[in-house]
């Protein structure tokens, strides 16, 4: 099989295989074909425009860029030929698949006991396609699409208390999912930049506003301008260390992110303490956002 093609995986990469693969031409046709939210598509269309790479004529969409046409086409073509009965997309997860990871979190609850290996992996099969890994795996590698996805998922689905440990967090879907969880009653812990480390007065006053927005929704925000790690822990029970940011060019596709999903107990406790030892720490702090 040839190589996947440009932004193969990412927000851009979704727009530009339902153009050429699955035939979509109108943006509601996208939304459908791709899975991705309103303000996903949007931005993606808007980069893909900036980039010469996609057109609009009144409702319909084209692909400016006829080589790029034809790598998907063709490497769409391949996918199709090897893998027949993979569904077409990397949509969000469906209720079914949604249910089973919200049934995985009470049943650990319930039978702290349990090895979580044998009842997490059915799901993460079923519900991010992942069949390369065996059955004793505890842990996963995840990139692009799949690893946002799941971050937003496992944040929506929490039920007690989701840590976070994140340098650059703004405005974007990711980040919003932070205050829908506080909305419904979780616990919500970020340690994150100050405004202040942004090298602008329009960056600092924009982060300053959206932290102060998380504030205000619950996230209980602390400062430590040394962080630099990517942490996601959810209700104890699973853990997420990637290279992806709380920002849309990061979470949106731009760049290629990659991180690692583990639900061993001893990694995620560890984890969770080493979150713990950083809020802990002196050099960190609550404090009004400063711009």
């Amino acid at each position: 099989m040839s190589v996947a093609p440009m932004y193969w995986g990412s927000w851009k990469g979704k727009v530009l295989k339902a153009i050429a693969i699955d035939g979509s031409r109108t943006w509601q046709e996208i939304k459908s074909s791709t899975g991705l939210e309103a303000d996903e598509l949007n931005q993606a269309v808007k980069e893909l425009i900036d980039l010469d790479k996609l057109s609009k004529s009144g409702e319909r969409y084209w692909i400016e860029d006829y080589d790029l046409y034809k790598e998907y086409a063709e490497y769409g073509s391949q996918i199709e030929s090897t893998t027949p009965d993979k569904s077409k997309g990397s949509k969000a997860l469906s209720p079914e698949a949604r249910e089973k990871l919200i049934n995985f979190f009470k049943y650990c609850k319930a039978n702290p006991q349990i090895a979580r290996t044998p009842v997490l992996r059915p799901v993460l099969i079923s519900t991010l396609g992942c069949k390369d890994f065996n059955y004793s795996s505890k842990h996963l590698f995840l990139e692009g699409d799949s690893l946002d996805r799941l971050s937003k998922d496992l944040i929506s689905i929490s039920e007690k208390r989701v840590l976070v440990v994140n340098p650059f967090v703004d405005k974007c879907s990711l980040s919003d999912k932070l205050r829908e969880a506080c909305a419904s009653n979780r616990e919500v812990v970020l340690v994150t930049r100050s405004p202040s480390s942004e090298n602008t007065q329009q960056g600092r006053e924009q982060k300053a506003a959206y932290h102060d927005a998380l504030k205000q929704s619950g996230v209980q925000v602390y400062y430590n301008d040394y962080v630099h790690g990517k942490l996601l822990v959810v209700d104890g029970l699973v853990a997420l260390v990637s290279s992806m940011n709380f920002i849309s060019s990061s979470s949106g596709g731009r760049s290629w992110e990659v991180g690692v999903v583990t639900w061993q107990e001893g990694t995620v406790n560890s984890i969770a303490k080493s979150i713990q030892n950083v809020i802990d720490a002196p050099e960190t702090r609550i404090r009004q956002s400063q711009v």
